[in-house]
């Protein structure tokens, strides 16, 4: 028969193991809640602070804002002979999403290499085009980029299609052409990132003004 100083050696015993497993069920839920909120915290958000979750696709008839990033006359085709037509860069046209998924189906290539920018984020991200987007340079981006610091710069550019290269330095070569002020230092890291001499380039516009 066990004595009483037997019995409270066992009680001690089984309050120890206790303690034991209730430090492990703490540890596990500890360990779950920090895997869960490291999870949340990867969610994609685009510029417009919209989470990608949140986005509903455009209605068929909703008029999508669509600019054009080419030097000169971009047309787009859709549906049966038709197209939408951009004059110069920078043009801006509304198209409907219905016409708006054609034009993206039909003119693929442009569209992923950014010929033109398609200026809502719900559109890009149910077209499909949420990867290429990722990479494509947008217009308001291009026209400031000599404004931005050497890192953003690379950021930029280094993933950029060959098209988009060249179009930034055209358009430095532009902004140096209008006598624009711009920062030399930051247009000879575009001349390397782009593999362009936007010198040449500018006298080339020069030349044909």
């Amino acid at each position: 028969m066990a004595t009483n100083t037997q019995r409270i050696e066992n009680l001690e015993k089984g309050m120890s193991e206790m303690q034991g497993t209730l430090g492990q069920i703490l540890a596990t839920l500890r360990g779950f809640s920090t895997s869960t909120a490291q999870n949340e915290s990867v969610a994609v958000v685009h510029e417009d602070n919209t989470p990608e979750e949140d986005y509903t696709e455009p209605e068929d008839g909703k008029s999508i804002r669509v600019r054009s990033l080419f030097n000169g006359t971009l047309n787009l085709t859709y549906g049966d002979r038709r197209f939408v037509t951009f004059n110069k860069y920078g043009d801006e046209n509304r198209v409907l999403y219905r016409d708006l998924i054609q034009i993206v189906n039909m003119n693929h290539k442009f569209a992923e290499e950014g010929y033109f920018e398609i200026e809502d984020a719900s559109a890009v991200y149910f077209l499909g085009m949420t990867y290429a987007y990722n990479n494509i340079i947008k217009y308001k981006d291009i026209e400031n980029i000599c404004s931005y610091s050497d890192d953003k710069v690379k950021t930029l550019i280094e993933n950029a299609s060959d098209y988009q290269k060249s179009l930034v330095a055209n358009r430095v070569a532009h902004q140096i052409v209008d006598g624009k002020n711009v920062d030399y230092n930051k247009v000879n890291l575009i001349n390397k990132l782009c593999s362009v001499d936007i010198s040449k380039r500018a006298e080339s516009i020069r030349s044909l003004a």
